[in-house]
């Protein structure tokens, strides 16, 4: 065991840098879109830009974690060689 880092996060370094099944890789692009739109109508306040009352919707903390929740999970499968 290396003393350094606990094995559960040399395990999760690993897989991370791994390369993921295809079915992953599609869950992850779906879950990147959707962080992009749930993050993108706080961006765009904070930039003092008008945001329609309709865009404001989509800036909901449960949309954002769970989209970014389904990115970090969709990666961690990897490959075996």
């Amino acid at each position: 065991m290396n003393p350094v880092l606990p094995k559960f996060l040399v395990e999760l370094i690993q897989r991370l840098a791994s390369k993921s099944p295809k079915f992953f890789q599609v869950i992850q692009i779906i879950s990147g879109v959707v962080a992009i739109i749930a993050f993108l109508p706080e961006l765009l306040v904070y930039l003092s830009v008008a945001v329609p009352e309709w865009a404001l919707t989509l800036n909901s903390l449960a949309m954002k974690v769970g989209a970014l929740t389904a990115l970090i999970v969709a990666r961690l499968p990897n490959q075996t060689k």
